[in-house]
């Protein structure tokens, strides 16, 4: 069985937390009306069939390579990996549309420089593609250009955020941790509370090993034998964790342990390893800003997303299996972010 997690795809820096944290729902419909070239028409815009082969293409590599390709008959969610994959083509498609919506809304245009570096990009990944003329630079271009609207429609759009980090903002600690669960997830990573006397057992549990770390156990050592997370030891800056695990963890002083910590998903135990781990400055001031933009912008896009219109070729759902799709080259993103990742 799969997990969604190991399946998630990067779309660009930009837009990865937009495509997985303001999923909304959109009047979908599925029809056999649209012509065979056509995958989507999506608030009045078309997508061609050829602009969801090379997503798919894409998606196709990069799962095969990861896992192999017996994959497409396992099951993430209650579905299979082929249906998950062609889900997450379609919805990548329908959110990129609607931010090229809000594009408009701004007169947002592309400059000679996103023209010149586009065509760039597309040579690029036309250079390792070996598709046999299913796909064509026009295509990639196509693609790319509605991804730099949609990056640019974001950056307007969140344009007011402040982007002042502090020090303290941006620093990294190390945790030792110990975890008593109140949930239980199944294959499908289905979560299931546990009874009212399943969590009294629990709380009794964490108490316990509570009172073993005043005796002087070593933490490690007890965190590696009782924990119900496979791991015991995380890295993390703020806004990266459960909000109760993180708020407790950065109150902690070197070798200091917590009491108990409630969460949703169980209890903690923290131990406070290293407060201020040496990292990338930088690097987490973006990714806190990042997280900023992504809560000024997220209720806008839900609320257009709802009221947005598509409708989907239903043939792409029926008669496109995984094994008859030509394989990308893996790096339409990787290649894409090269060009435009620092760039608003």
């Amino acid at each position: 069985m799969l997990k969604r997690r190991h399946f998630r795809i990067m779309i660009c820096v930009c837009l990865v937390c937009l495509m997985t944290i303001c999923a909304g729902c959109a009047r979908v419909q599925f029809t056999t009306g649209l012509k065979r070239s056509t995958f989507a028409v999506i608030n009045g815009r078309k997508i061609s069939m050829d602009e969801a082969m090379l997503l798919l293409g894409e998606l196709r590599c990069s799962y095969e390579k990861t896992f192999d390709s017996e994959v497409w008959s396992e099951k993430i969610e209650g579905m299979t990996a082929e249906q998950y994959v062609k889900n997450n083509v379609r919805d990548t498609l329908e959110q990129i549309a609607v931010l090229e919506d809000f594009a408009d809304d701004f007169s947002i245009r592309l400059t000679d420089e996103d023209c010149d570096m586009i065509a760039k990009a597309a040579d690029e990944y036309m250079t390792g593609y070996d598709g046999n003329g299913t796909i064509d630079k026009s295509d990639v271009e196509d693609f790319y250009t509605s991804l730099r609207m949609a990056q640019k429609a974001f950056y307007t759009i969140t344009d007011t955020v402040d982007t002042e980090v502090s020090e303290d903002e941006a620093r990294v600690i190390n945790v030792q941790y110990i975890y008593v669960a109140t949930v239980e997830y199944d294959d499908d990573g289905v979560r299931t509370e546990l009874s009212q006397a399943d969590v009294s057992r629990a709380y009794k549990r964490v108490q316990s090993l509570l009172s073993q770390t005043d005796d002087g156990t070593d933490f490690a050592a007890l965190a590696r034998e009782n924990s119900d997370d496979s791991q015991y030891t995380l890295e993390f800056g703020r806004g990266e964790y459960l909000e109760e695990f993180e708020n407790a963890a950065f109150k902690l002083e070197v070798g200091e342990i917590s009491s108990i910590v409630e969460t949703d998903i169980g209890y903690y135990i923290i131990k406070c390893v290293n407060d201020n781990v040496e990292s990338d400055y930088d690097k987490r001031s973006a990714e806190i800003i990042l997280s900023r933009r992504m809560k000024v912008f997220s209720d806008q896009y839900a609320a257009r997303l709802e009221k947005s219109s598509t409708e989907f070729n239903k043939r792409f759902w029926e008669n496109t299996p995984m094994d008859e799709v030509i394989p990308g080259t893996g790096k339409l993103y990787e290649i894409y972010n090269e060009y435009f990742v620092s760039t608003q």
